[in-house]
């Protein structure tokens, strides 16, 4: 019977050639990741680099990376992690300004917040940047982005602060009562991958009003930034209602008769958009909406957005309404008029990517 020593030596023989390129890999990281102008080993902690307590290096990117790749070949429990703290750092190089002579970044974008995981990096917009092209640039799709910021639209400005997944997901503002567990579950991730990318594995209490990542996270439709709550008139108060709404719009420019859909979607759009939104109130019919917008000034197409009216050809004097959601999955939330629900009601409906194609929009000008 060999022996624990004769059984140590043969694991050592036949894994001796792995065994020796994790020293030489760990020993280069190592070397190669040191601060040559550092006075502590604190200033190369994670903490330290993510929440600016020192500057970060070319060689201390490379070092996160051979890490997460060492993680990832020998299927670590720490796989993860690593490699969620590899695509942060990249983040942070990758929106940084000005590299000075030395290699380092010499002014990172991000800003240090009390209370967000480093997961999520603050990024300020650049001038002539879109949503989407941060979006895509950090591998996030627009929504994610848009979710991450409370934000209706994907309308930014140079110079406003984002908070910037740094893997595919949301950025969440912790509530009172949430757990890791009811959050996973909620919003479509799991409950490893929350720990892991928010570094929780010794304390999963989470604290209210703190920010953490919930990688690969769903909003429900209800709590998305666009969701509009319907609103339904009933028979016996629809009298009423429509005489106050009818002074109130008119007082606010509506010239549209209440009850039509025109009346809905002129008022909805001067109640929640921009003013750039505010469409004339001389378009005539539904019908007539699109070639009267487009020689007002207005980007008419057929791209669905939120805030964007709707107009199809549903009857000989058309149809408008307003789209409130656009999902992942190409189908659209609109809600109207004297359409989904009947005379002077308004209806909320989710209409499928191939109906969605087929109507115009009317965006901002």
């Amino acid at each position: 019977m060999a022996t624990k020593k004769t059984k140590k030596f043969d694991f050592i023989r036949r894994n001796w050639v792995y065994i020796l390129s994790f020293i030489a890999i760990f020993g280069i990281a190592f070397v190669g990741s040191m601060d040559k102008t550092a006075t502590s080993d604190d200033d190369m902690s994670m903490n330290s680099i993510v929440y600016g307590a020192s500057q970060i290096s070319t060689d201390q990117v490379s070092q996160f990376y051979i890490v997460a790749e060492m993680a990832n070949s020998m299927s670590l429990a720490s796989a993860n992690l690593a490699e969620t703290n590899y695509d942060t750092i990249s983040l942070l190089q990758q929106n940084s300004q000005n590299p000075d002579d030395s290699g380092k970044l010499a002014k990172p974008i991000h800003v240090n917040l009390t209370g967000v995981s480093r997961g999520v990096v603050q990024y300020t917009v650049k001038n002539g940047e879109s949503l989407e092209q941060i979006a895509a640039r950090n591998g996030l799709t627009p929504d994610q982005l848009r979710w991450s910021n409370n934000l209706k639209t994907t309308d930014i400005s140079e110079g406003q602060s984002l908070m910037v997944p740094s893997v595919p997901g949301i950025a969440y503002t912790v509530k009172s009562g949430d757990t890791v567990e009811s959050l996973a579950e909620k919003y479509h991730s799991t409950a490893a991958e929350i720990i892991s990318v928010n570094d929780l594995e010794r304390d999963q209490n989470l604290a209210p009003d703190s920010v953490i990542l919930i990688p690969n996270g769903v909003l429900p439709e209800t709590e998305r930034p666009e969701y509009s709550v319907p609103v339904t008139y009933n028979s016996a108060t629809a009298s009423a209602a429509s005489s106050y709404q009818y002074t109130a719009s008119y007082a606010s420019g509506n010239k549209y008769a209440y009850g039509w859909c025109t009346w809905y979607a002129w008022q909805w759009r001067h109640d929640n958009m921009p003013e750039s939104y505010n469409l004339p109130s001389n378009m005539g019919n539904a019908n007539t909406w699109a070639s009267a917008a487009r020689a007002a000034g207005f980007n008419v197409n057929r791209t669905p957005a939120y805030g964007a009216v709707f107009q199809t050809a549903a009857s000989w004097l058309g149809h408008v309404g307003v789209v409130v959601g656009v999902n992942s999955d190409g189908s659209v939330t609109i809600s109207d008029m004297n359409g989904i629900a009947g005379w002077g009601r308004v209806g909320t409906r989710t209409i499928s990517a191939s109906e969605a194609a087929q109507y115009t929009y009317i965006h901002g000008r």
